[in-house]
């Protein structure tokens, strides 16, 4: 299971702090998922001025839940801008992972996707997820709106120093692409989709491959199909 989740609803609905939140959301959520796989991101910005990056330290910037788990988690993987955070059985599987491309082949992306992994969302919109990436990887050969970049540099990881090389499909600055994936819900929940509101707090599953399929027959329509500004990119000289 890969949960993307925001802690603002959820202590709402727990009439708790935010801090309070993330530490007894992630108790229960590992607990009841004991024996399994548990995924969150937990991205950072990548190298500092020297070209180094410690992901044995550096915090998660995507929020407060994903944080806590880092701190509790079995893994981080290798990435300097896309990494997560796993626990689970056989998760040092994943600190492995070299892809030369980082949402492509052989990326923990892929690896998602081959094991139709349940994709979850918790107090975002059901629409709110960095997995959809990897459909556009699936399309580069179509997508004029992002290239490929390569960053290099070091990291820390379980104590240990490595060189890393990673290729980011990165949006274009002039013009500036909006990805824009709110339309897809009304598609997803189509797709089976399972949405429920508990005590306020939206919670959305989807499995992995049916979540890329949908997104793929848009992008085979159109391959600004998860841009907002697409008259902008259509009339561009990229």
């Amino acid at each position: 299971m890969v949960v993307y989740s925001s802690a603002i609803p959820v202590a709402r609905a727990l009439s708790l702090d935010i801090s309070s939140t993330a530490k007894k959301f992630v108790a229960r959520i590992v607990s009841a998922l004991d024996g399994q796989i548990l995924l969150m991101p937990t991205f950072t910005s990548g190298y500092d001025s020297n070209n180094f990056l410690s992901l044995d330290h550096e915090k998660s910037s995507t929020g407060i839940i994903s944080e806590v788990f880092r701190q509790t988690a079995n893994v981080r993987t290798p990435s300097a801008f896309f990494s997560f955070s796993a626990t689970g059985p056989d998760t040092e599987k994943f600190t492995n992972l070299r892809p030369h491309f980082a949402w492509g082949e052989g990326s923990l992306y892929e690896w998602m996707f081959n094991s139709d992994a349940l994709i979850v969302t918790i107090g975002l919109h059901p629409t709110h997820c960095s997995f959809t990436h990897y459909a556009e990887s699936l399309m580069e050969d179509k997508i004029n709106y992002r290239k490929h970049k390569k960053f290099s540099g070091t990291i820390e990881l379980e104590g240990h120093t490595q060189t890393l090389d990673e290729v980011l499909f990165v949006r274009h600055t002039t013009p500036q692409a909006i990805n824009d994936f709110t339309w897809l819900s009304e598609p997803y929940r189509a797709a089976g989709q399972e949405l429920v509101r508990k005590d306020g707090v939206l919670i959305s599953a989807i499995p992995a491959q049916r979540k890329i399929e949908v997104i793929l027959k848009f992008l085979q329509k159109n391959p600004n199909a998860l841009i907002s500004n697409r008259e902008d990119i259509c009339d561009s000289t990229i």
